[in-house]
C-alpha cells in the first residue's frame, strides 16, 4: 500500500508540475501562442485541401480514444492474469493508467486553456485543450502495453517491434489532434511528457522487486536452479 500511495503522490507531483508549465510558461508566452496558433491553421488547411487525409484523421481519431484504449489493455491484462502470465505487471498496468489519465482531466480544469479556433474547424471537441488527453491516454497506454508485453517478447526482434509500434501510435495521435485543429502543438508536447512521467515514475515504485535474492515460494537446489514449477511463474512479472 506504501508503495502505491507514494506512486500516486509523484504521479501527481507530475500532473501539478505540468499544470504549472501550462499556466506559468504556455498561457504566458506570447511567442507560443502565436507560433501554436499558426501551426493549426496550417495544418487544418493541408488538411482540408486533401479530404482523404481529413477522412484517415477522423478514423484515427476514434481509434485512439483514451477509453478505448484503456479498455483494450484492460482486457489484455486480464486475459495474461488469468492465464498466469505476467501476472504482477497484469494487476497494476490498468489501475495505473486509469489514474494517470484521471489527472491528466484534472490538469485540463487546472489550466483551462481554450481550444483552438481555426477559421475552418474540420471537428470540433468539447472541453480544455491542455494537455491533450488522446496524447496522454495514448502515452500512457502504449507504455503500459511495452512494459505487460515485454517479458513475452522473447528475442530483440519483437521487442524492438514493439516499442518502435508503441511509439508510432504516440507520433501518429500527435499529429492526428494538431491536423484536425482540436489540439495545439504545446498541448500534445505537454500529453507525452506527462503521460510519460507519470507512468514511468509509478511503475518504477509498484513493479520494483522487493529486494529477495530468490523468488518467493522457490526452492534452491544445490545446482542454484529452482525446484520443478517453483520460478517458471515468478521469473514473468
Amino acid at each position: 500500500m506504501a508503495r502505491v500511495l507514494a506512486a500516486l503522490a509523484l504521479m501527481a507531483t507530475a500532473m501539478v508540475l505540468t499544470a504549472a508549465v501550462g499556466r506559468q510558461v504556455v498561457l504566458a508566452s506570447d511567442r507560443i501562442m502565436r507560433w501554436d496558433a499558426d501551426l493549426v491553421e496550417r495544418t487544418t488547411a493541408t488538411a482540408l485541401a486533401r479530404p482523404w487525409l481529413v477522412d484517415a484523421l477522423l478514423v484515427w481519431s476514434h481509434l485512439t480514444e483514451p477509453w478505448l484504449l484503456f479498455t483494450v489493455l484492460a482486457i489484455a491484462s486480464g486475459l495474461l492474469f488469468w492465464r498466469g502470465l505476467v501476472r504482477r505487471r497484469a494487476l497494476w498496468v490498468t489501475p495505473m493508467g486509469l489514474a494517470g489519465w484521471g489527472l491528466a482531466i484534472g490538469c485540463k480544469y487546472i489550466v483551462a486553456r481554450p481550444r483552438p479556433t481555426p477559421p475552418e474547424a474540420i471537428t470540433t471537441a468539447g472541453g480544455f485543450s491542455y494537455p491533450s488527453g488522446h496524447a496522454t491516454g495514448s502515452t500512457i497506454a502504449m507504455i503500459l502495453t511495452c512494459v505487460l508485453i515485454w517479458p513475452l517478447a522473447r528475442s530483440v526482434a519483437s521487442r524492438v517491434l514493439l516499442v518502435a509500434t508503441a511509439v508510432t501510435v504516440v507520433l501518429l495521435t500527435c499529429a492526428d489532434r494538431v491536423f484536425l485543429g482540436v489540439h495545439y502543438l504545446s498541448d500534445v508536447v505537454a500529453g507525452v511528457v506527462v503521460g510519460s512521467a507519470m507512468t514511468t515514475a509509478a511503475l518504477l515504485l509498484v513493479l520494483r522487486p522487493r529486494g529477495s535474492a530468490s523468488p518467493a515460494g522457490a526452492v534452491l537446489t544445490p545446482g542454484g536452479r529452482g525446484a520443478p514449477g517453483s520460478g517458471s511463474t515468478a521469473r514473468r512479472r
